[in-house]
């Protein structure tokens, strides 16, 4: 284990100056102390990193951890982002089909290097601040690159704070009691059913970690990691967090019990329906007001809305509005698409384009895929579409890569499984090119991306 260390942190000025404690010593990297900074002092934005350099007497550009040692000095500096000369396309994740859409902004503002505010709640039940359920959707974000650690109750942080302050005097570790390690848990639970309900083991890993290296005193001396207790202590919690959301009827929770498994699935274990792909907004809640025989009943209006002309405006409110009926039916009943396409009409297009018998009989025994029509000696094709169990979803989508992404957004609208034969290259698209769980890469994957990147 490399010994500790110490630095000394410079934010803006000189004025502002803090104590870095690294207990088990300077990390291997700069995107590893880049990242055990954001977590510390609980940065949001994005810095970059100067040393004090012995030789210059002045601050240059980090680039590399053996330019610094014990007792080295660094200045946290801002990223800016400038403006651009013309307007620049947001893309972000709506809550009404499951998509994007995008927002022109022509202004955005420049990021300012700060640090989370503290809470002064003092209720033992909860350690951060948060919206009604009526306010948020099932999962607001993808999981974050850096995990923030929020801040506790008041007492907590006090004995936090205490308990640190004796750490750095003599590197005595503290091994909380049931009642602050539980308001502890249950501020990290908190926090942590904001991107998912079904953390996978990295997840609670990362949460571990950044706990340890936010509050070092609470370490783990036992541990290969310094943290592996508290990584098992927040599975529990996660569990007990689904267990009571269960009982509260939380449709995430609840389409997992055992009375709404099909026959042969008595197991609560058996064929669990979460997020598998980084999806955001898995199973949402109904709108404030709403429920499941009213949704319906817009659904079915709906039917009558689609009939009449330039009405895009009323179809895309009620296709918003019936956003968590449809997502709940996808999840919970499997419908087979054919069903599905009835039910749903707007969610698709007709396809208009001639298809010879031979075609059809092609695409009525394709499971998924991309069918192109081009006529005799014409390099053009005339449709472009997307065929999944045999029916033709999307139709006149105009190339093929157009309907690949088609085809990749159906399968997270419709909660598909990607196709075998082509498992790894959606993978791909998912993990490396989107940047969605990418955390860990089958070994194909990560040999290509290797290449790619080197």
């Amino acid at each position: 284990m490399a010994s500790p260390a110490v630095l000394r942190i410079i934010f803006g000025d000189a004025y502002d100056s803090r104590k870095l404690h690294l207990p088990y010593g300077i990390p291997a990297s700069v995107e590893e102390l880049h990242v055990l900074i954001k977590t510390f002092f609980q940065l949001k934005e994005d810095f970059r990193m100067q040393y004090m350099d012995c030789d210059f007497n002045e601050f240059i550009n980090l680039t590399s951890v053996s330019d610094i040692q014990n007792k080295s000095t660094l200045k946290i500096i801002c990223n800016p982002i400038l403006s651009p000369v013309e307007p620049c396309i947001t893309l972000y994740t709506i809550d009404s089909f499951g998509e994007t859409s995008a927002t022109t902004c022509s202004e955005p503002e420049t990021p300012v290097l700060s640090i989370a505010s503290s809470c002064n709640d003092d209720t033992l039940y909860t350690s951060t601040p948060h919206s009604s359920p009526e306010t948020l959707p099932s999962q607001l974000a993808s999981w974050p690159k850096v995990f923030l650690i929020p801040k506790f109750t008041y007492e907590a942080e006090f004995e936090l704070q205490q308990k640190s302050t004796e750490f750095e005097t003599n590197g005595t570790y503290f091994n909380p009691g049931p009642k602050l390690k539980g308001v502890i848990l249950d501020g990290l639970a908190q926090e942590m059913i904001k991107y998912t309900k079904y953390p996978k083991d990295y997840q609670c890993e990362e949460v571990a970690a950044a706990l340890t290296r936010a509050h070092p005193c609470l370490g783990q001396l036992g541990s290969k990691t310094g943290f592996w207790g508290w990584k098992q202590s927040l599975k529990y919690k996660m569990q007990n967090f689904r267990t009571k959301l269960g009982r509260l009827g939380h449709p995430e929770i609840r389409v997992n019990s055992l009375k709404h498994k099909r026959e042969g699935q008595g197991k609560a274990a058996a064929n669990i329906k979460k997020p598998r792909k980084a999806e955001v907004n898995y199973i949402p809640l109904h709108p404030k007001g709403e429920t499941t025989e009213s949704l319906e009943n817009e659904r079915i209006a709906l039917l009558s809305e689609l009939k009449k002309r330039d009405n895009e405006v009323v179809i895309k409110e009620k296709m918003g509005k019936t956003f968590s009926h449809r997502r709940l039916e996808i999840v919970e009943q499997r419908p087979l698409i054919e069903d599905f396409v009835n039910r749903w009409p707007a969610l698709f297009q007709e396809s208009e384009a001639p298809v010879t018998e031979d075609a059809e009989r092609d695409l009525a025994t394709t499971v998924m895929g991309i069918y192109v029509i081009r006529s005799d000696g014409d390099q053009e094709p005339e449709d472009v579409g997307v065929v999944i169990e045999g029916i033709k979803v999307l139709s006149n989508l105009g190339s093929v890569i157009m309907g690949f992404v088609m085809l990749f957004g159906l399968i997270y609208a419709l909660d598909l499984s990607f196709p075998d034969n082509l498992k790894y290259t959606f993978e791909f698209f998912q993990k490396v090119i989107m940047n969605l769980d990418g955390h860990k890469l089958n070994a194909k994957i990560q040999q290509l991306k290797i290449k790619l990147f080197a």
